[in-house]
């Protein structure tokens, strides 16, 4: 290893030290005065669900399926979900909260930083809405559920206001969640992944220590205030 390659390793250690002091910070700040409060359940979540582990059948799996054109009307035969590795149980506003942070990069870019970030791609309140309401009913739909929770997650048939409302709320709040994992995700693989990835670069390092540093206060107030 020459002396350049070791001063880049000394900084990027040092510099992942930097983060994971600000992470750990920022952790207990997210944990105890947002996660506690909004009673996320706990489920068995897929923790990375971007736009490269949902797939598209070009036609569903049905039997009698002879078409050669793809359905006008999606249904779940089309999709499918893989790449389970970071797969476990976390609470559910952890895993819909990621999927609608996941909007907004686009990862088709060939060129350092290797993705793309589009912000105005952030979820509309009325995309995150029909999420939530499909969620729900989906959910019931499967039948009456066997555990029983203090949570509001067995509270009725998917379709109450309320119930809409609670999930929503898990979402913004655990945002800060999936920023603080993937923050810790870069830091990490920076120094042992062998994937061609702008980590340092990126805002899963740069913006979300920032953001640690001086937005949690006003973030609260924000949240507070069901802003």
């Amino acid at each position: 290893m020459s002396a350049y390659d070791l001063t880049i390793l000394r900084y990027r250690l040092k510099s992942s030290l930097m983060l994971l002091s600000h992470c750990m910070k920022g952790f207990d700040f997210v944990s105890r005065r947002f996660l506690d409060s909004v009673q996320s359940p706990v489920v068995f979540c897929h923790n990375d669900l971007q736009e490269g582990n949902i797939l598209l059948r070009s036609e569903p799996s049905a039997p009698n399926s002879n078409s050669s054109h793809q359905s006008a009307t999606l249904t779940s035969d089309h999709l499918i979900i893989i790449d389970f590795e970071y797969c476990s149980y976390n609470y559910r506003g952890f895993d819909f909260a990621n999927h609608m942070c996941e909007w907004m990069y686009d990862y088709s870019n060939e060129q350092p930083p290797y993705f793309f970030k589009r912000p105005d791609s952030y979820p509309s309140k009325e995309q995150q809405e029909n999420f939530v309401r499909s969620y729900l009913r989906a959910y019931y739909a499967c039948g009456p559920p066997t555990v029983q929770s203090e949570t509001h997650l067995f509270t009725g048939k998917g379709d109450r206001e309320d119930e809409v409302q609670q999930v929503l709320a898990e979402i913004k709040a655990f945002t800060l969640a999936s920023h603080l994992f993937w923050a810790l995700w870069s830091a990490v693989y920076s120094s042992v992944s062998t994937i061609t990835f702008d980590y340092w670069v990126s805002d899963l390092y740069s913006t979300t220590a920032a953001f640690l540093r001086s937005e949690c206060s006003e973030y609260s107030s924000n949240f507070i205030l069901g802003r």
